[in-house]
């Protein structure tokens, strides 16, 4: 059995696992692939926006395209 925070029997894990990815989405790709985020996380999905609160896109690309690059097909900041 996995001891992992948002995998432990808690009721409500699906509506906490978001901040969880953001400190350490690494601990979620080691079981998890893209597609099961996609799920919720894309415009052919739910459509639930993955970013927390006060995310800042051009930030975030600065630091890492790549990032982005493996979640959106079309660069978000392209202004298309």
């Amino acid at each position: 059995a996995r001891n992992v925070a948002f995998h432990d029997a808690q009721p409500q894990w699906l509506l906490q696992h978001g901040r969880a990815a953001r400190q350490g989405l690494e601990s979620c790709t080691s079981c998890h692939v893209q597609r099961d985020c996609m799920q919720c996380h894309s415009s052919s999905g739910l459509r639930v926006n993955p970013h927390g609160p006060n995310f800042d896109p051009r930030r975030m690309a600065a630091r890492s395209r790549a990032v982005c690059a493996s979640s959106h097909l079309r660069d978000p900041l392209d202004g298309r």
